[in-house]
């Protein structure tokens, strides 16, 4: 195409790769892959030979971002959205239903270690329960990479209930944390220029009037003593 400006009406069908405007967009044929701002394909993500079928490369901040705009009514349903989805279908434009435990997506934080990409975080959606029919229970998996390691590990979860666990996978309290160092310390609470409460609060509403506060200790699943205010 030697024209400086081409309107095309229909489809449009090109073998090999095609180039617009010095890599403003990218077609790369081999790899079947969309590049935009460059016409390199990259195939190093998680420290493997790994690539993606849709790549932004730049080396400002308009470059190497992307925008999604809505302009729309007022309504609290009209924003704009990311979907990423999963079928365990084996063509195209499937419709197979999932299963407990299936990942579904994944947004993941890598950074260069000078020959390739290393994930040093991520967030993770996941079936959290057996689906159905307009029924898809849920959780979120929250992942960090230590130091020295290559892949992440699981540091919080939020599950189906609502639940958040912090070194548990499956937490059983609304707030549940786990640690596995004899000298773990699981939380710690410090103000430099204000008093400091640990606020506990047990809404007794309308059907129960003797609802009970308090905090219990205890050792090797035995409980040990409990502070509390009309705790039986």
């Amino acid at each position: 195409i030697s024209s400086s400006s081409v309107n095309i009406n229909g489809g449009l069908t090109a073998s090999g790769d095609v180039n617009f405007d010095s890599n403003t967009l990218f077609v790369d044929a081999s790899n079947n892959s969309t590049l935009i701002g460059t016409s390199t394909f990259r195939n190093n993500l998680f420290n493997t030979t790994l690539g993606s079928a849709f790549q932004i490369e730049g080396t400002d901040a308009q470059g190497g971002s992307m925008m999604i705009t809505r302009n729309t009514g007022a309504s609290a349903g009209n924003l704009p959205f990311i979907a990423l989805c999963k079928s365990r279908g084996s063509s195209l434009n499937s419709n197979t239903i999932v299963a407990d435990n299936d990942e579904i997506g994944s947004l993941s934080f890598q950074g260069n270690d000078g020959a390739e990409f290393v994930e040093a975080s991520s967030i993770r959606g996941k079936v959290g329960g057996t689906p159905g029919s307009n029924d898809m229970p849920g959780e979120l998996l929250f992942y960090t990479t230590a130091d020295g390691a290559t892949s992440g590990s699981l540091a919080m979860t939020i599950d189906s209930s609502q639940r958040v666990g912090i070194g548990v996978t499956s937490p059983s309290e609304i707030f549940h944390v786990q640690g596995t160092g004899v000298t773990d310390r699981f939380a710690r609470f410090e103000s430099t220029n204000f008093d400091m409460f640990l606020y506990i609060d047990a809404d007794s509403g309308s059907s129960n009037n003797d609802a009970d506060t308090g905090v219990i200790f205890r050792n090797n699943n035995s409980e040990d003593f409990r502070i509390g205010v009309d705790e039986t």
